[in-house]
């Protein structure tokens, strides 16, 4: 379609009235000259019977008199051979006129020449110029009056014809057939019902009769010349065919052999002199050659055409002196107008159709406008346009500049080759192509409630305002190719050289594909080569690693469901299944898109930025994968291999119950890593009940269980998953197995709290990142390693009442929940505070202390403290607790939580131990919920202590102290047994109620104290002295 404009543009139209014009002009001259042949006829007749006698008889037979007009008749009308020798010739300035008779018919009314023939020359060009020629069988001329001899003036012409055969000849090729040829003052007009053929140049036509509308003259005509001033317009009547001479091509060899353009319509072809506007009716249909093979149509029921005529500034006429329907200068094509009830456009080579109502060209603005109130369609091969209104702007080299197509319409794309919708787009408002002045980039814009969608791809893409950024050029590059080469371009072959560059959607956007969802205010799409930059442009990251060549998906988060783990926790994969979708909501999003080998464009890399979200849709999983924060980076490098960068204040990734927050988050799918660079947080859930849970990060299980708290078996399996939580402030690194966590760590699980410098954690279970997590797979604490300042905090409560509190601190701590074993290394210490009556206060106390005598009713908290400076050891299966190296325990009743006893200041009912070790045992007693400690000191053992002696007819209390290589206690008998070895002796001694000492200590290999009933027993007796 642009093609033909242009060659229009280059003459074909303006030539095409030209033609007519010069017809116009020709055929009224020719009248004229009837007239005037006439009228020297007339004259010459009067002359030779009236004034013949003033001169002499051989000045009209002089040769020298006719020898002008012979020559040339035998120069321009050899066809014509009499008119060289014709009877009467006549010259009036640059007219030539030659007939061989004359008669009047008509009561002398009128007069007609057999045959006719005249030549015209330009009056500025002279014989430089071939003339104008026209020949004619008969000419015929009416007049106002009679003419003769006494009647000299008849007045003007008032009728006339060119009767049989007529012939113009002219300039430039100029040709004219046509047959009888009428003129009458009355109707203004001049006609034929004949057929009229012409030809100018190399163009060619014919049309079923003409007419010429003339204008009235305004003032009183001048003798011998009609009443009409010009032309206003000129009618080829019917079944008009006009062949347009296109632009030359050379054919093999030198010679130069022209295309043609051919314009036909059943109606009329009108052209208006003084609005300068064409106008073809009915059927009309226009066919432009392209190639040997193809060409463009336009079909129509009315073919407009504009003109304004281009006038030299040397011709330039004032306004006193232009003629109505005579304007000087060159006629110049201006605009286009087809209209009709289904006007047609269709290129053969470019596979291309288009139905409209309204199709417009102006060549001022190189506009092209198509319009339907319904809507436009346009087909190319099997793909659709459809838009009410469809405007294209040209370049001076017919290049488009921009596409705007106004109000809601469609594109879809077919395949050719399979016939399958490719790619399909809606908008509401408008879609426009244009070049970005920034880019220089062609540049799709689409507004307001638009869709994309790619059924293959299962893609779809809804905003406010999409806009596609294209390498190449649209409107040349097929005309680049046709010059470069003699041969036609296929339309396949050139969408080839027109690559995406850039996509920007902007207000609601939502994106749609298997593997990706998303929701932003503003998406970014780079599409990069197979080799990419290593950062797409404007970037919300400073340098971002280059992806891979390998096959990649098209979401950064594609999950294979069978995908397995090997030994060093690098994903191992499988055949190939569909990932399951990811969804992505953010303020921004940003993605670079990367040709693979096929050259199918896949996601490479994503950011995204602002109140973002990122989840994985896992269908089978009630927490699949959750990611919030302000900023996400992913480089994707392929089949599970992934990197997410996630920032935020704080960022999160949650997934199966588990959650990991920090400010810098980084996970390596493939690789199953997680790290999170300065502070943040891990929740983990875990297999193990919290009382369980309490014993393994307090290292003391042992001594904190209780009697009698073990409760019904549905109520132990309720409490079997607890949350690990794990605060830090440096660095984490998880690999779903083991977690290291650095910097001020600190960890809840249940009531417990702990504190470090550098923890390890290591899972019964690796958590995979990229496997479905089962709701029921949870994992269990298999190792915990806490070091440097390990500060350990927990609090036991019974139907919402706290019942038991611990405090520890150690440099390091070591549990291991598989074999049960729990570590740490001091120097380190350990206090316990435990409610006394948990229940009431009436029942029996639930525990009681290992080396703790029986309390009083006062007294509502027993209080425990062990001081260690090397290690403890114990087992939660065994229910054993060792401590070495300087070893203090401290005991007694306190009245509130929280309260402690000064080991050199005892109040009543309290007592301390040391020794080089420790070790505590707790015991079951079979039938029975009840449990009992046991306790062995052993290295310079040393107790001290207040007891309640119960023995008494009134309880008192009394203070011991007793030294031994060895000190035991067991809970169920309250006995302590004091040994020694070798010449060592162990002593006791006991004070008096009064508070005064014993004078002398008790001294033996061993001895047996139930401090309850102020009961001694002594074996391998040295000393004894009994109390005051």
């Amino acid at each position: 379609m642009t093609a033909a404009i242009r060659h229009n543009r280059n003459g074909l139209f303006d030539r095409l009235i030209a033609n007519r014009m010069l017809l116009t002009w020709v055929t009224t001259l020719s009248l004229t000259g009837v007239y005037l042949t006439y009228a020297h006829a007339m004259r010459f007749v009067i002359q030779d019977k009236i004034v013949r006698q003033e001169f002499p008889e051989e000045v009209f037979q002089s040769p020298e008199y006719a020898s002008t007009n012979n020559e040339q008749a035998k120069t321009y009308l050899p066809e014509i051979p009499w008119a060289a020798d014709a009877r009467y010739q006549f010259k009036d300035e640059n007219v030539y006129i030659y007939t061989e008779r004359w008669q009047q018919e008509e009561e002398k009314r009128a007069a007609r020449l057999k045959p006719f023939a005249m030549l015209m020359f330009d009056p500025k060009k002279g014989d430089s110029e071939k003339p104008f020629a026209l020949m004619s069988e008969e000419a015929l001329i009416r007049f106002e009056q009679p003419f003769g001899i006494k009647q000299t003036d008849p007045g003007r012409m008032i009728a006339g014809s060119l009767e049989g055969f007529v012939k113009i000849t002219g300039p430039n090729g100029l040709i004219i057939y046509g047959r009888n040829f009428f003129y009458d003052e009355s109707s203004m007009n001049i006609w034929s019902d004949s057929e009229v053929r012409f030809a100018y140049e190399e163009h060619r036509g014919r049309a079923r009769g003409i007419e010429m509308k003339l204008i009235p003259s305004t003032e009183t005509p001048k003798a011998l010349k009609p009443a009409a001033e010009g032309i206003r317009e000129i009618v080829l009547r019917r079944d008009v065919y006009m062949e347009l001479a296109l632009k030359k091509e050379k054919q093999t060899g030198s010679r130069e052999h022209a295309r043609f353009a051919k314009v036909k319509s059943a109606g009329s072809f009108t052209f208006n002199l003084e609005t300068n506007q064409g106008t073809f009716h009915k059927d009309v249909r226009v066919y432009h050659p392209t190639s040997p093979q193809h060409a463009d149509t336009l079909d129509c029921d009315q073919l407009q055409l504009q003109f304004v005529r281009k006038v030299d500034p040397a011709d330039q006429q004032s306004p006193d002196d232009k003629k109505p329907g005579h304007g000087s200068g060159k006629l110049q094509f201006q605009e286009l107008v087809a209209t009709g009830e289904n006007v047609t456009l269709v290129s053969q080579e470019n596979q291309f159709s288009g139905r409209m109502t309204r199709l417009s060209y102006n060549e001022a603005t190189k506009t092209i406008v198509l319009s339907d109130e319904r809507s436009v369609e346009i087909y190319q091969q099997l793909s659709l346009l459809k838009c009410p209104r469809i405007t294209i702007h040209q370049d001076e080299e017919g290049r488009v500049e921009t596409v705007l197509c106004e109000g809601a319409g469609k594109v879809d794309y077919v395949d050719p080759a399979t016939g399958q919708l490719t790619i399909a787009a809606h908008w509401a408002k408008l879609m426009k192509k244009s070049r970005d002045p920034e880019t220089q980039l062609d540049m799709v814009e689409l507004e307001q409630q638009c869709y994309v969608k790619q059924p293959a791809e299962k893609f779809a893409l809804a905003a406010q305002q999409i806009r596609l950024w294209l390498k190449g050029d649209l409107g040349s590059l097929k005309q680049k190719e046709l010059l470069t080469q003699n041969q036609p371009q296929s339309a396949e072959k050139t969408a080839h050289k027109i690559d995406p560059h850039k996509m920007v959607a902007t207000r609601n956007v939502a994106i749609y594909s298997p593997q990706l969802r998303g929701k932003t205010q503003r998406l970014e799409v780079w599409f990069a080569e197979v080799t990419a930059p290593e950062s797409a442009p404007n970037a919300p990251l400073g340098d971002s690693v280059a992806p891979q060549k390998s096959s990649v998906k098209q979401a950064a988060f594609a999950v294979e469901d069978s995908a397995t783990t090997s030994r060093d926790g690098r994903v191992m994969l499988s055949a190939e299944k569909e990932p399951e979708p990811v969804m992505v909501v953010a303020d921004l999003i940003k993605l670079r898109m990367q040709k693979d080998e096929t050259g199918k464009a896949e996601v490479s890399e994503v950011w995204t930025e602002g109140n973002v979200s990122v989840e994985q849709l896992h269908e089978a999983q009630q927490q699949p994968m959750h990611i919030t924060g302000n900023q996400l980076h992913i480089q994707n490098k392929g089949t599970n291999d992934q990197i997410l960068h996630v920032m935020g204040s704080p960022a999160k990734i949650n997934g199966g119950g588990s959650q990991i927050e920090g400010d810098d988050i980084y996970l390596y799918r493939l690789a199953n890593r997680a790290e999170v660079q300065g502070k943040g947080l891990l929740l983990l859930p875990v297999r193990g009940g919290k009382k369980s849970a309490a014993g393994l990060l307090s290292g003391a299980e042992g001594i904190t269980q209780e009697r009698g708290l073990v409760g019904k078996p549905e109520e132990q399996a309720n409490d079997q998953d607890n949350l690990l939580e794990i605060h830090w402030e440096q660095e984490m690194v998880f690999d779903g197995l083991t977690a290291n966590f650095f910097g001020k760590v600190r960890t809840n699980m249940g009531d417990n709290r702990l504190r470090c410098q550098e923890m390890e954690v290591v899972l019964s279970d690796r958590v995979s990142f990229t496997e479905k997590q089962s709701k029921d797979q949870k994992p269990t604490v298999h190792f915990i390693t806490c070091r440097d300042g390990v500060e350990v905090e927990s609090n036991e409560y019974l139907e919402n009442r706290l019942i038991g509190i611990r405090r520890a601190s150690f440099w390091q701590m070591n549990v291991d929940q598989k074999t049960g074993n729990a570590e740490a290394r001091g120097p380190g210490w350990l206090i316990l505070w435990r409610r006394e009556n948990p229940k009431n206060s009436d029942s029996e106390s639930r525990v009681s202390q290992a080396n703790q005598p029986q309390k009083t009713d006062t007294d509502s908290w027993n209080y425990t403290r062990i001081d260690f400076n090397g290690k403890m050891t114990g087992n939660v299966s065994q229910r054993s607790t060792t401590f070495d190296d300087r070893v203090q325990i401290t005991y007694g009743g306190v009245k509130r939580p929280l309260d402690t006893i000064n080991p050199d200041q005892l109040p009543p009912n309290a007592g301390w131990m040391r020794s080089n070790s420790l070790k505590l045992i707790q015991h079951e007693i079979e039938g029975q919920k009840k449990k009992y400690i046991s306790m062995l000191a052993k290295g310079n053992a040393e107790l001290e202590g207040n007891a309640l002696v119960k023995n008494k007819k009134s309880p008192s209390n009394q203070s011991f102290i007793a030294r031994a290589d060895t000190i035991s206690y067991d809970q169920s008998k309250d006995l302590y047994m004091m040994r020694s070895f070798g010449n060592r002796k162990a002593t006791i001694r006991r004070y008096s109620r009064t508070g005064k000492t014993s004078t002398t200590p008790s001294e033996a290999q061993q001895i047996e104290f139930a401090p309850s009933y102020d009961r001694v027993t002594l074996h391998g007796v040295t000393g004894i002295q009994g109390l005051p």
